[in-house]
This record gives C-alpha cells, sequence and structure tokens, in this order.
C-alpha cells in the first residue's frame, strides 16, 4: 500500500499524519512518504524565511521571536527525517523513530498555525 500524496500546499498537519501512517508500511512506502514530509517541510521552511525576514516580512515584529522558535524546531526535524531516509535506504528499520517524529511536527504544526491566528488578529483579519 503507498502512502498518498502530500501537496506541498497543504499543511504540516498533513505531513505529521502520513508520517505516522507510514510506520508499519513496507519500505518503498515509508520512503516515499518520507520524501514527500521532507519537500512539505523544506517548503515551508522557504515559506516562513520569506514571511518573517527583513522589514518586507508580512509577520508582525512581536511574533518573529515565535517564528524563529518554530523554524529551529522544523529544521531539527528536517535534520532528523534525512537520517530517518538514510537509515531505510543502508536497509535499516527506522520505523520507530516515525512516531515521535509525527508528534514533534504536529506539535510544531499547532504553534505555527497559533502564529498565523495571531498574526490575523494583529491585522483585524478575525475580528
Amino acid at each position: 500500500m503507498t502512502a498518498p500524496r502530500i501537496s506541498l500546499r497543504q499543511s504540516l498537519l498533513v505531513a505529521a499524519d502520513a508520517l505516522a501512517r507510514a510506520t508499519g508500511q513496507d519500505t518503498r512506502a515509508t520512503a516515499s512518504a518520507l520524501r514527500d514530509v521532507i519537500a512539505a517541510v523544506e517548503h515551508h521552511l522557504d515559506t516562513l524565511a520569506i514571511e518573517s525576514r527583513g522589514d518586507d516580512g508580512r509577520l508582525p515584529e512581536r511574533l518573529r521571536p515565535m517564528a524563529a522558535a518554530i523554524e529551529e524546531r522544523l529544521r531539527g526535524i528536517l535534520v532528523s527525517l534525512w537520517e530517518v531516509e538514510a537509515a531505510l535506504r543502508d536497509g535499516e528499520d527506522a520505523s520507530a523513530r516515525l512516531p515521535p517524529l509525527a508528534a514533534a511536527l504536529r506539535e510544531t504544526a499547532d504553534d505555527d498555525l497559533e502564529m498565523v491566528f495571531d498574526s490575523l488578529r494583529d491585522t483585524g483579519a478575525l475580528d
């Protein structure tokens, strides 16, 4: 069984769910899910950097420390995902590492959504 593909536009929560579902799948399906999750995390990191950096960043100044913390956590998750992907290529069973990564990604996604809602409140979009 192959995992459903993740659109880069989908949320980190979707990526976390796909990662959790990859646990216990065959190596090919797990590797495919990992590639999709890695691409989604990389895309989100790029977007977050654009939104929170410099004078023309869209994220309010008061939320930029939160964005930096989320970015740091995502980078750590990304490194761990790369390590799992390498372990799979080396023929190791890395499935036990997926649930904690999925949980960390889900928690980071929740914080990211909270930051987005705070940003929308600042602009009056959620009054």
